[in-house]
C-alpha cells in the first residue's frame, strides 16, 4: 500500500516509529539522494555492527563447513 494512501494519522504514527525516513514525494533524483546519504550514514554507524559481525562469522564457518566436507567426500 503506497503511503499517500493511508491517512495522515497512521502516516505519522509509521514514521514517529521509523528510525530512518525517506522522503519519496519529491523528485526521484532527490529520493535518490536522501537513500545515498543514508546509506553512507548507516555504513559509518556502529548501529549494525552486530548484524555484521554475525554474518561474517556464519559465512566463514559454513565455507568452512563446505571445504571439510568436500575434503573427506574427495578422500
Amino acid at each position: 500500500m503506497r503511503s499517500s494512501a493511508l491517512p495522515h494519522r497512521c502516516r505519522s504514527m509509521k514514521s514517529g516509529l521509523a528510525n530512518h525516513v525517506v522522503e519519496n514525494s519529491g523528485s526521484r533524483e532527490d529520493t535518490h539522494r536522501q537513500v545515498l546519504r543514508l546509506h553512507t550514514r548507516l555504513e559509518d554507524s556502529m548501529d549494525f555492527l552486530l548484524v555484521r559481525v554475525i554474518a561474517i562469522a556464519a559465512t566463514t564457518s559454513l565455507g568452512g563447513i563446505l571445504l571439510y566436507a568436500t575434503k573427506i567426500l574427495m578422500s
